[in-house]
């Protein structure tokens, strides 16, 4: 009868030990998930913050560069200067070859910046908010470029490493204009604009850069600061701009402009 009860109470601590082992196990293993759990979860989003910081500086990044880009343009070509003069003579046609060499500058100038930047599109207006010179990316083989003047529009297409051949430039009525607004939209401002701008369902990098060049003032007898036009530059986000920040982040991107899908690697997300 004892050694019965010695057996039973035997086996009665050996359940109750093995039980024991058992949840202290299961308990080990279920913190160690969790602390695994949380150390995993941290890695991924360190991982993701610092792709978003990457992000970020890489769109900053292209912002500095075209401001950059628009500002050295008008320098270097003294967009201002050449302005001062087609408002003198801005009732003077293309054709009369008065304001002919100072409209290709212009559109020449502009053609340049924007095939290196590879810009959307980009476009000079004056402080009326009137267009003169234009360009714009028609597909992936070149730029239709363009002046606009007493109520025409010369144009033509270039293509990629050529150069622009103002001499044929095709003749149209402003009213035809289907590249570039005609007129500037909004309030022209004397400060430097930098932003983004969702256009024809894309998602695009908005620069805008105020004219200003020195004149005389008769009354002061002076040369002053006179703000002349604005220089405007579009650079759009599509698949080739998310492909680069995938192989730079390792990030799938999508662009939504309004609030519809524009471009990018992410599918199945058409809002």
């Amino acid at each position: 009868m004892r050694i019965q009860l010695k057996m039973k109470l035997g086996s009665k601590i050996t359940f109750s030990t093995l039980m024991m082992l058992i949840v202290v196990s299961v308990i080990s293993t279920i913190v160690v998930s969790i602390i695994m759990q949380r150390q995993n979860r941290a890695m991924v989003q360190e991982a993701m913050n610092n792709s978003m910081d990457t992000l970020r500086h890489t769109i900053i990044e292209k912002q500095n560069t075209m401001s950059e880009a628009v500002k050295q343009m008008i320098a270097v070509n003294k967009i201002g200067a050449t302005l001062v003069f087609l408002d003198e003579y801005k009732d003077s046609s293309y054709t009369s070859g008065l304001t002919q060499d100072s409209y290709n500058e212009l559109i020449v100038a502009l053609y340049r910046t924007s095939s290196a930047g590879k810009l959307w599109k980009s476009a000079v207006y004056n402080t009326e908010g009137k267009l003169l010179s234009f360009t714009f990316r028609e597909n992936e083989e070149g730029y239709r470029v363009g002046i606009s003047e007493t109520g025409n529009l010369h144009h033509i297409f270039v293509p990629n490493g050529e150069g622009v051949q103002t001499s044929e430039f095709e003749v149209i009525s402003d009213k035809e204009n289907r590249w570039v607004n005609g007129t500037y939209e909004g309030t022209l401002s004397q400060q430097e604009k930098v932003g983004f701008l969702s256009l024809d369902n894309h998602l695009c990098i908005k620069i805008e850069h105020p004219i200003v060049t020195e004149t005389f003032n008769p009354k002061t007898k002076k040369l002053e600061p006179k703000f002349v036009g604005v220089a405007v530059a579009l650079l759009r986000l599509d698949a080739d701009y998310a492909a680069w920040i995938k192989k730079l982040t390792g990030l799938k991107v999508a662009f939504f402009a309004n609030e519809k899908f524009s471009a990018g690697d992410v599918t199945g997300y058409p809002a």
